[in-house]
């Protein structure tokens, strides 16, 4: 499987015909040599079970994010097609009439739904952070620092959103977005255990963040106070320097770290507020959708009811 995690490691070319030709070799390679054993199921049904048709569209569309292509149904047909004529070597009209009495996306069971999102997990990679307790938020985000490039949204793991703030975020244009929300201070009247001054803060003027922290007040004269959700967007050509900056820092920093009492115990806040007195672009996008974030069980509870639908 290294030969996998290599091309894997190229995939993100902007060419569609050689993206493409990797995309059906690691399919060819699964399919011939991973899954399924042959004394299991043959070619032929694997092509006509619903879980592993399910497997590798959802192995496809995963695989095609972040590329100039688009898994329209056209594009599986030609990926499909091609496997075909690959894996049973036939021609491609004999693999056009295969692709004909087979599964389609668009006919799909809970077998395929299953398929599919074994499939799509292929392509998450864990890091396990083994040192957790150590260190704050920014430690976490180090700890995986290998992952961070191309285009990365960043999210914090104890916030519940709606599907309409993740798109909002995803077509942002600018370099680096944080998500924010303008009528936050609502929030606080039922969050009893959970004091608003102790709210994580962005201070925002002319469209522009140019300050995080949760000293700042709740209000101030001249300029818009809002809340960080705790989802940061990076576009991929800010995120090499963004990888650069945090070897510097965990290298050389010493002393206090903005509102951390050190580099060790900083939190995402306090980077991307280094970020600003570096004369980083910070941009918000006010949020508009559902989100709660959970530290308690009140919390919990609140998030039930937000979400029970």
């Amino acid at each position: 499987m290294k030969k996998f995690d290599e091309i894997r490691e190229k995939l993100n070319t902007e060419d569609p015909k050689v993206y493409f030709s990797m995309l059906e070799f690691m399919l060819v390679g699964w399919i011939k040599i991973a899954e399924p054993p042959i004394d299991r199921m043959s070619k032929e049904e694997l092509f006509n079970d619903e879980f592993y048709t399910g497997y590798i569209y959802g192995f496809v569309d995963s695989a095609l994010q972040g590329s100039s292509l688009e898994l329209t149904s056209d594009l599986y047909g030609d990926i499909i097609s091609g496997l075909y004529v690959l894996i049973f070597e036939c021609s491609k009209e004999e693999g056009i009439k295969k692709l004909n009495s087979s599964f389609t996306p668009s006919s799909t069971t809970k077998k395929t739904q299953q398929g599919m999102m074994a499939g799509g997990n292929e392509w998450i990679n864990y890091v396990n952070d083994k040192k957790f307790d150590e260190h704050d938020q920014l430690g976490s985000l180090i700890s995986g620092i290998h992952e961070i490039k191309n285009d990365v949204l960043i999210i914090f793991g104890d916030i519940l959103f709606d599907e309409n703030i993740i798109k909002q975020m995803i077509q942002s244009k600018e370099e680096i977005t944080v998500a924010v929300d303008s009528n936050w201070r609502k929030s606080y009247e039922v969050r009893s255990d959970n004091p608003i001054e102790l709210a994580g803060k962005v201070l925002i003027k002319n469209n522009q963040i140019i300050e995080f922290s949760e000293n700042l007040p709740i209000k101030k004269e001249g300029f818009e106070i809002d809340e960080f959700l705790g989802l940061i967007k990076i576009k991929k050509n800010k995120t090499e320097q963004i990888r650069n900056l945090l070897k510097e820092l965990m290298k050389n920093h010493k002393g206090k770290f903005h509102d951390a009492k050190s580099f060790q115990y900083a939190k995402l806040t306090d980077f991307l507020q280094e970020l600003i007195d570096l004369r980083f672009k910070i941009t918000p996008v006010i949020i508009n959708g559902d989100w709660c974030e959970i530290d308690t069980p009140m919390d919990l509870e609140l998030a039930r009811k937000k979400f029970q639908d």
